[in-house]
C-alpha cells in the first residue's frame, strides 16, 4: 500500500549526488529568494493593514456621527412635545407658560421660551419671567425658524450649553422663539467620545473648526479652541491644513495626515446632518493605529527569520550529515516543530501544561502562557514545581498512584503572583507514556470566568424565585383584600333584591354598598400607586406652595377624625420662617395624612395625636430642612414586626388591629414618596406606649418676603399674643421678632385686658391683637370683647383657633373680632389676612361659590353607554340636566353650534372614538366660539395618575376628576375651576 508521506522505492531519483558547491549554491540561492518574497510579503501587509485601519478610522468617525444625529434627534423630539403644548396657548397666559416649561425641566435639561414682541424670557424655574437685554432679544428675532445652536452660556445656568430652537406663534398670533437647552458637560459625559482604549478622541467642530463638544478625559490632544489652528501651528504641510479648511467649510467626509502634540496623526472627518455645517473629527496618533499591525508584522518578521534559519540549519546539516545523520536531524526538526505548534496553540488558551519526569519528579516541559496566566516564569516552575501547588491542597500528588492508569483531578484556588487577581483551577494528571518510559502529564485549567458565570446564575435565579414568591405573596394579599369588600358588594346586592320593599333596610344595605366600594377603590389606587411607584415610572410635581395651606389641608383631614374619636389632636409649629418654599405639595401632603390617619386609626378613644412641624437651617443655601413629626400614645407595635413596617401588604396580627380596616400597603407608598423626594422616614415604637414617625424633607425656598417692610407699611409696631399655651405664646413672639415686631403675651385673658389697657393710657398701644378662643376662666370672645373697648377701632383684633373656624365665627359674632386665623400660627396667614382687612391685596380670584350644581346644564362626552346614563342619572338627582354625546367630534360640533351661555361645564372624558378627550378640548380651545375660553371643562376618566393629569392640563382642561365620578364634589370642582380661569384670563402682559 502506498504511503501518503513516502513515495516507493522505483519512484525514487537515481543518478550521482550534486556536488558540495551546487548545494551550496542552490541553498544560497534559496534563502536569498526567501529573504525578498519574505520583504516583499512583509511590506504588503503592512501596507494592507495601514489602509484597512484607517478605513476602520473612517468609519468609527461616521458612525460617531450617525449617533450624535440620534442623540440630537432624541431631543429635538422632546423640544416639538413643549411646542405643540405651547401653541394653544395664549402669550398672555404666562402663568401656563412657566407650568409647562417646569414640567419639562424635570429632565436634565433646561427648557425655555421667549417672547419676540415684548423680549421677556420664561423658563420653568422662576414664576415670573426675565426682560432679557435688548442685544440679547434682538439677536433671538434673528435667529432661523428651527435649528441646533451653538454652544454659549446660558441666561440662568451660567453653564455652557448647546441650544435648541424652533420659532411658534402663540394661540393669540404673537411670536416666540421655544428652546432647550443642554449642558455641553453632560453631552461630553454621555456620548462617547475616546476610542482606541481611550487613546483616540472625537471632537465636534463647526465650518470654521471651532472645536463646539470636546472629550472629557485628561488623555486627549491637547487642542482647545480650533482645530484647523492646532494643525496649522503643528508641523504640517499647508497641503493638509488647506484639505482639512476646504472640507470642514464644504460638510465633506475625508481622511489627512496631520501632526499633532509631536506625533504623527490620522485625522478623520464626517458632516454631522441638521446642523449648520458641524462635522465630526476623529485624531488617532499613528502608533495607536499600528499598534496592532506592527505587532502582526513584527511576528511575521520573526517567523520569517525562523524559517530562514531553519531552512539554513537544515541545508547546512543536509551537507554535513550521513542518511542517518539527516534522519535523526529530521526526527528532531518534527520535534521542535511539534512542540513549538503547542506551545502557540497553548499560548492560546486558558490551560497551563506541563510534562513531568516520575521518579524523580522533574519539569521536562512548561506551556509558556503559564506567565500570563499565573504571573509565574517558566523557568521558575523548572527549577520547582511546588510554585505550582493548590493553596488549599493538602500535599503533593503522589505520582505512583497513576500506575494504575488512573486520572488524577483535583480543584483549588490560585492567585495570579503578579496581579493578585484569585483564580479556580482544575487540574488533571494522566499517566502517559513517551519514548518508551512512563511521564506524568498535568493540565492547569482556569475556571475562574465558568465558576463566576455560575454564581451569577445561582444569584440570578435566586432572586428570580424571591421575586415569584413575593408576587405570588402580593397577588394573594391584593386577592384577599379585593375579594373582601367584594364580597360585601356582592352579598349587600342579593339583600337589595330581596329587601326591595322595604325603604330603609334598603338604604342601609345602599350605605353598607358605598362603604365597601369605597373601601375597594382606596384598596385599587394603593395597588396602582405602589405598582407605579416601584416601576420607577412617578414623578413628582414641582411648585411653590405656602406651608400653612400644606399644614391646613392636613389638619382639616386628620381633626375631624380624631374628633370623631374623643382625641386630643395637637398641632405645634416652630421655627418656621420661610413659608413659601418649592416642592411637590399633593406628595407631602399624601405621605402625613398616611402617617396621621394611622395614628388615629391604632390610638383608642381618649389618647393623644401630636403633629409637629419643625423648620432647620439646611447646608446649602435657599433650601430648609422640614421634620415632621407625628407621636401618638396609641397602641404601638413589636420590634419584630417594625422590620417590615414598611414592606407592602404588611399588618401586625393581633385581636386590635384585626378590627381596624387597612390594606398595609400606606406605609409602604409613604417610605418610597419620602425617598423619592430625596428625604428620610425613621419610626420608634413600644408595645402599648404609642408610636413615634419622622419625616425629614430638604425644600428649596421659594422667595424670602420682606416682612419688616410689610409691617412698617401697615403701622404695626406691636403685637399683643393671648393663649394659654406658653409654648404657643413663644413661637409666636419669636416669629414676630424675626420680622421686626415687638410682641408680648399674657397667658390669661384679665392679663391681656390689664396689658392693653396700660399700654394705651403710657401712649405706647398695640398695634395688632391675637387672641386664643378656648381659653380657661375669660374666654376668646370675652378677651376681645373687652380689649375691643380700650384699644382704638382701627387696631386689628384677630381670635386663634384649633377647632372650627364657623364655631368661633359664631361665639365671637358681636365681640369686635376683625379676622380668624387657624392653629398652627404662621405668620404668611397673618400677613394675607392684614392685607384683605386694608383692602390692598389685590383683586382677589373670584370665589368657588356655592357647591350645588343645581339648576346648570351640562355637555358631556362619553362614549360608554351604560356610563353615560348614569351620569345623566346622577346629575338629575342634583337637578342639573346634560347633553350626551359619544365622543370628542360629536362634543366640538354641538358646543361650537350651541348658543352663548348654553353650556355651564364640559364634563370631558379622555379614551374615545372618532377624536379623543385631549383632540376636542383643544380644538374647543381654539374655535371662535364666544365662550370657548371661559367655559370649565373637566376630565372625567380612569386615567388617574400625576401624569394623566398633567396632560389633562396641558391640553386646555381646568380640573381632573378620576372615575368613579363623586357628584357630591362636582359643585365645588366647577367652583375651583372658574376660580383658577378668571385668574387666568385676568393676567395681562408682563
Amino acid at each position: 500500500m502506498t504511503s501518503l508521506f513516502h513515495r516507493p522505492a522505483a519512484d525514487r531519483p537515481t543518478g550521482p549526488a550534486p556536488s558540495v558547491t551546487a548545494l551550496l549554491l542552490a541553498g544560497a540561492a534559496f534563502v536569498v529568494a526567501v529573504l525578498v518574497a519574505g520583504f516583499a510579503y512583509l511590506g504588503f501587509i503592512e501596507d494592507s493593514l495601514w489602509k484597512s485601519t484607517v478605513d476602520d478610522v473612517l468609519e468609527i468617525t461616521d458612525q460617531s456621527a450617525h449617533a450624535f444625529e440620534v442623540y440630537l434627534e432624541k431631543d429635538l423630539k422632546k423640544l416639538d412635545i413643549l411646542v405643540s403644548v405651547l401653541e394653544p396657548v395664549a402669550s398672555t397666559d404666562t402663568a401656563a407658560i412657566v407650568e409647562h416649561c417646569a414640567y419639562f425641566n424635570k429632565a436634565q435639561n433646561i427648557y425655555g421660551v421667549v417672547n419676540l414682541d415684548t423680549g421677556y424670557l420664561y423658563t420653568g424655574t422662576e414664576s415670573e419671567g426675565l426682560r432679557l437685554p435688548d442685544e440679547v432679544w434682538e439677536a433671538y428675532r434673528d435667529f432661523p425658524d428651527r435649528g441646533v445652536r451653538e454652544p454659549y452660556v446660558g441666561d440662568y445656568t451660567g453653564l455652557k450649553m448647546v441650544g435648541y430652537f424652533q420659532r411658534i406663534d402663540f394661540a393669540d398670533g404673537v411670536p416666540a422663539l421655544v428652546y432647550e437647552g443642554a449642558p455641553v458637560s453632560r453631552i461630553s459625559e454621555e456620548f462617547t467620545m475616546s476610542f482606541f482604549e481611550d487613546r483616540g478622541f472625537s471632537y465636534i467642530v463647526n465650518g470654521r473648526g471651532d472645536v463646539l463638544v470636546r472629550p472629557v478625559s485628561r488623555h486627549s490632544n491637547d487642542v482647545q479652541g480650533n482645530i484647523v489652528e492646532a494643525v496649522g501651528s503643528g508641523a504640517n504641510g499647508a497641503e493638509s491644513v488647506s484639505a482639512l479648511t476646504d472640507s470642514l467649510a464644504a460638510s465633506r467626509s475625508g481622511v489627512v495626515r496631520v501632526r499633532l502634540d509631536d506625533r504623527d496623526c490620522v485625522m478623520a472627518f464626517v458632516p454631522i446632518e441638521n446642523t449648520d455645517g458641524w462635522s465630526m473629527v476623529s485624531v488617532i496618533p499613528d502608533d495607536v493605529i499600528m499598534e496592532q499591525g506592527n505587532a502582526i508584522i513584527g511576528t511575521s518578521t520573526v517567523v520569517l527569520f525562523l524559517v530562514i534559519l531553519v531552512v539554513g540549519a537544515a541545508a547546512f546539516f543536509g551537507l554535513a550529515a550521513s542518511r542517518f545523520t539527516r534522519s535523526m536531524r529530521a526526527q528532531g526538526a518534527e520535534t521542535r516543530a511539534r512542540e513549538e505548534l503547542f506551545s502557540v496553540l497553548a499560548s492560546a488558551t486558558d490551560e497551563v501544561f506541563l510534562m513531568l519526569s516520575r521518579d524523580p519528579v522533574r519539569v521536562d516541559y512548561v506551556s509558556p502562557n503559564v506567565d500570563r496566566i499565573l504571573g509565574v516564569g517558566p523557568d521558575e516552575v523548572r527549577a520547582d514545581c511546588a510554585v505550582l501547588e493548590l493553596e488549599d491542597a493538602e500535599g503533593p500528588v503522589d505520582t505512583a498512584s497513576l500506575d494504575d492508569g488512573r486520572t488524577v483531578v483535583r480543584e483549588g484556588l490560585r492567585h495570579n503572583r503578579a496581579t493578585g487577581e484569585p483564580l479556580w483551577f482544575t487540574d488533571s494528571l494522566y499517566d502517559v507514556e513517551v519514548d518508551g518510559g512512563r511521564r506524568c502529564m498535568a493540565v492547569l485549567s482556569d475556571r475562574t470566568r465558568e465558576r463566576r458565570n455560575e454564581e451569577v446564575l445561582r444569584e440570578a435565579l435566586s432572586v428570580a424565585e424571591v421575586a415569584n414568591e413575593s408576587k405570588s405573596t402580593f397577588l394573594s394579599n391584593v386577592s384577599h383584600d379585593i375579594r373582601t369588600p367584594m364580597n360585601a358588594i356582592v352579598g349587600l346586592a342579593t339583600l337589595l333584591l330581596r329587601d326591595a320593599g322595604d325603604p330603609d333596610l334598603v338604604r342601609d344595605h345602599t350605605r353598607k354598598i358605598q362603604a365597601s366600594s369605597q373601601h375597594m377603590l382606596g384598596l385599587l389606587n394603593d395597588v396602582l400607586d405602589m405598582s407605579k411607584i416601584e416601576s420607577g415610572k412617578t414623578t413628582l410635581n414641582l411648585s411653590e406652595f405656602e406651608l400653612s395651606e400644606l399644614a391646613e389641608d392636613v389638619v382639616t383631614i386628620a381633626r375631624p377624625q380624631a374628633l370623631a374619636k374623643g382625641q386630643d389632636f395637637r398641632v405645634n409649629v416652630s421655627g418656621v420662617r420661610d413659608g413659601l418654599v418649592v416642592g411637590d405639595k399633593l406628595r407631602i401632603n399624601q405621605v402625613l395624612i398616611n402617617i396621621i390617619t394611622n395614628a388615629v386609626k391604632y390610638t383608642p378613644e381618649g389618647g393623644t395625636v401630636e403633629f409637629d412641624l419643625v423648620q432647620m437651617p439646611s447646608p446649602r443655601a435657599n433650601f430648609v430642612t422640614l421634620r415632621f413629626t407625628v407621636r401618638d400614645d396609641g397602641m404601638g407595635m413589636a420590634p419584630e414586626f417594625m422590620e417590615t413596617l414598611f414592606d407592602p401588604f404588611t399588618r401586625e396580627e393581633n385581636s386590635v388591629t384585626n378590627r381596624v380596616q387597612g390594606t398595609g400597603l400606606g406605609l409602604a407608598i409613604t417610605k418610597s414618596l419620602v425617598e423619592l423626594m430625596g428625604g428620610a422616614i425613621s419610626v420608634e415604637s413600644e408595645v402599648g406606649r404609642g408610636s413615634t414617625f419622622v419625616v425629614d424633607l430638604e425644600l428649596r425656598v421659594a422667595r424670602h418676603r420682606d416682612s419688616r417692610e410689610f409691617f412698617e407699611r401697615m403701622g404695626i409696631g406691636r403685637v399683643l399674643v393671648v393663649d394659654d399655651e406658653r409654648a404657643v405664646c413663644d413661637e409666636v413672639v419669636a416669629v414676630m421678632g424675626d420680622a421686626g415686631v415687638g410682641a408680648e403675651f399674657a397667658l390669661t385673658g384679665a392679663d391681656a385686658v390689664s396689658m392693653a389697657a396700660e399700654a394705651e393710657a403710657e401712649g405706647r398701644g398695640f398695634g395688632l391683637v391675637i387672641v386664643d378662643w378656648r381659653m380657661p376662666g375669660m374666654d376668646g370672645a370675652q378677651t376681645a370683647r373687652a380689649i375691643r373697648e380700650v384699644v382704638p377701632h382701627n387696631v386689628p383684633v384677630m381670635v386663634l383657633t384649633a377647632f372650627d373656624r364657623a364655631d368661633a365665627e359664631s361665639a365671637c359674632d358681636g365681640a369686635g373680632v376683625d379676622g380668624f386665623l387657624q392653629k398652627p400660627f404662621f405668620l404668611s396667614s397673618l400677613t394675607l389676612l392684614l392685607e384683605e382687612l386694608s383692602g390692598c391685596g389685590g383683586e382677589a380670584a373670584p370665589a368657588p361659590g356655592d357647591a350645588s350644581i343645581e339648576g346648570l346644564h351640562f355637555l358631556a362626552a362619553e362614549d360608554n353607554a351604560l356610563s353615560a346614563s348614569i351620569l345623566e342619572e346622577l346629575l338629575a338627582m342634583e337637578g342639573a340636566t346634560v347633553e350626551l354625546v359619544s365622543n370628542g367630534q360629536e362634543a366640538l360640533e354641538r358646543f361650537e353650534g350651541a348658543r352663548p351661555g348654553t353650556f355651564d361645564a364640559v364634563l370631558m372624558d379622555v379614551q374615545m372614538p372618532v377624536l379623543d378627550g385631549y383632540g376636542a378640548t383643544r380644538a374647543i380651545r381654539s374655535c371662535g366660539h364666544p365662550d370657548a375660553a371661559t367655559t370649565p371643562i373637566v376630565a372625567m376618566t380612569a386615567n388617574a395618575f400625576v401624569d394623566d393629569v398633567a396632560r389633562a392640563l396641558a391640553a386646555g382642561m381646568d380640573m381632573h376628576m378620576a372615575k368613579p365620578v363623586d357628584i357630591a364634589s362636582l359643585g365645588a370642582v366647577l367652583g375651583e375651576a372658574r376660580a383658577k380661569r378668571a385668574a387666568a384670563n385676568g393676567k395681562g402682559r408682563p
